[in-house]
């Protein structure tokens, strides 16, 4: 008989709490669309930040014209796109053509798929730390400025966001049955199968994230096979899952490619695994000269070749920012920072880190507008998230259910901070890692909400 998971509910069964407690997550969601479809009205017909907020989305909005109109011309010819954009650009392109040129629709449509997303984030939320935790994380999740932002523009954070939350929600279901439930039959494979299908369209949208979620769901598969009675049924399901998620991760690449294909968009090249558009030889030579030699020749994710990565990046923006609106990003992160030895990277990780997570912040970074000063708001109450879910890690939570979950924010977060260099996209990417330590920062509210003192109406007269 298999252990039932420890939730943070005490002395009410969840059975007789959920029927009525989990319906205000519908409350919560139809008002996460309401205000989403709101802002995406708002920022389509009053927009009220600098035009280098929407630069991204009017992209989208450009290349899909192009594509549309090159397909009339030539239907079989291969369309050059951006390496990471070509499919959700191909998305655009086939709305625009189909609906016209409205962009308030795919605003809409991403709306939607923001609020699938909170929902699977919920049901994680719901299996590691109990329905109150989840109810708090959609909660937030729903109010949360940057999410509602960008959630309801004309980007693929959505679909990015929606496709890792399906990933992890359709793994932890395959390996998290209740042992009576199990028998294995050929049907009882699919969510193997679908969670293998969302971990690949996670790559496709952002390929760097598909290792990340990969190592996440493997952790999560061992630690319920630690941690749940290991019969053969069980053995079996997570070797099925397991085999899974290897295989996505091991023909990624030529799937993507066949993908591309067959939207006959012309296929990026790349050298270095789960990361395109960044090798040298995809540069012009001018984006090259701040290269060192040391930093040229350095291997595959070494110290040099990371700081090779961040100055491409940051090179290449500039010029772009410059060439087409004379425009000086004052945003990137540690422009003039090289490292070449491993202390020094060592070194610069905590820093990355600290940045990458909660910048701006007031004292800490030059708040000059007002997008900077509602960043620095909205950062302060993310970092007193992080502290709760410090303290919410001593709480009682599912360790099967929430060491996934943990897995993907730390490994993405501490991993990838090395390679962010500029706190705008920062700021988006942290929008599909974070929310999955919300469900500890809930358990930390509820356990500093046991240990404050309580009056009573005697004592209080």
């Amino acid at each position: 008989m298999s252990r039932a998971p420890a939730v943070l509910l005490s002395h009410v069964p969840a059975g007789a709490l959920g029927s009525r407690r989990w319906r205000a997550i519908w409350i919560i969601l139809a008002g996460a669309l309401a205000l989403r479809w709101g802002m995406a009205a708002a920022t389509e017909f009053w927009p009220i930040f600098p035009d280098y907020y929407y630069t991204d989305a009017r992209l989208y909005d450009e290349d899909a014209v192009k594509l549309l109109e090159s397909r009339h011309k030539n239907p079989k010819a291969l369309a050059p796109l951006s390496p990471g954009r070509e499919v959700y650009t191909c998305w655009i392109a086939w709305l625009y053509g189909l609906f016209g040129f409205v962009p308030l629709l795919p605003k809409l449509l991403n709306a939607i798929m923001g609020v699938l997303a909170i929902w699977l984030l919920a049901r994680l939320a719901r299996k590691a730390a109990g329905e109150e935790a989840a109810l708090l994380s959609a909660g937030f999740l729903a109010l949360w400025p940057s999410m509602a932002f960008y959630m309801s523009q004309n980007l693929k954070e959505s679909f990015t966001l929606l496709f890792v939350t399906a990933a992890f929600s359709l793994g932890l279901d395959c390996v998290g049955a209740e042992e009576s439930s199990i028998r294995l039959r050929p049907a009882s494979f699919w969510r193997p199968a679908a969670a293998g299908a969302a971990l690949f369209m996670v790559g496709v949208f952002r390929t760097h994230l598909l290792p990340f979620v990969a190592v996440s769901l493997l952790a999560g598969a061992g630690a319920w096979l630690l941690l749940r009675p290991r019969t053969s049924s069980n053995w079996a399901r997570a070797a099925a899952f397991a085999a899974c998620i290897v295989f996505v991760s091991a023909v990624h690449k030529p799937g993507l490619s066949m993908v591309l294909k067959w939207l006959s968009v012309q296929p990026i090249e790349y050298s270095v695994p789960f990361l395109r558009g960044i090798t040298p030889k995809e540069y012009s030579v001018s984006l090259l000269r701040g290269i060192t030699p040391k930093e040229e020749k350095a291997g595959f994710l070494s110290p040099g070749w990371i700081s090779r990565f961040r100055k491409l990046r940051q090179t290449s923006d500039r010029a772009w920012a410059w060439q087409h609106s004379r425009r000086v990003i004052q945003s990137q992160l540690f422009p003039d920072e090289e490292f070449q030895t491993w202390p020094e990277l060592i070194a610069f990780a905590p820093k990355a880190a600290f940045y990458t997570l909660l910048m701006p912040l007031p004292g800490f970074y030059p708040l000059g507008n007002l997008g900077r000063s509602l960043a620095a708001a909205e950062n302060l109450v993310l970092a007193g998230a992080l502290l709760l879910a410090l303290a919410g890690l001593t709480a009682r939570w599912d360790r099967a259910a929430g060491i996934p979950l943990l897995t993907f924010f730390l490994l993405t977060w501490l991993v990838w901070s090395l390679f962010e260099f500029d706190l705008g996209s920062a700021t988006r990417h942290k929008l599909v890692y974070f929310p999955f330590i919300l469900p500890f920062a809930a358990a930390g509210l509820r356990l500093l909400m046991r240990k404050l003192p309580r009056h009573s109406p005697s004592s209080a007269s």
